[in-house]
């Protein structure tokens, strides 16, 4: 049963399906990435400039949307874990 009714969960599942698979392809093509703030803000930027890339030549973003998630999860994995010390949430 869902408990959160306003939430569409099995799309939920198919969307975080979709960046984990993403994010397999990118640590089994880069590796565990461990960049500075500045550096993961750049590659969000660039992630983000290829959707409006899709968008003005009139091609399905969504492939680029996924990517920029990914690379989202990833930054926070980072963030989180800080190169493999945790850090509080929040920080």
């Amino acid at each position: 049963m869902n408990d959160r009714p306003n939430l569409d969960l099995e799309l939920m599942d198919r969307v975080f399906g979709m960046i984990t698979n993403e994010r397999d392809r990118q640590v089994s093509k880069w590796g565990k990435q461990e960049h500075s703030d500045l550096r993961w803000y750049a590659i969000l930027g660039e992630e983000f400039g290829e959707i409006g890339k899709s968008l003005c030549e009139g091609v399905d973003p969504t492939e680029e949307i996924v990517h920029l998630l990914a690379v989202g999860v990833a930054w926070l994995e980072h963030k989180i874990t800080d190169a493999g010390r945790p850090q509080e949430e929040g920080r």
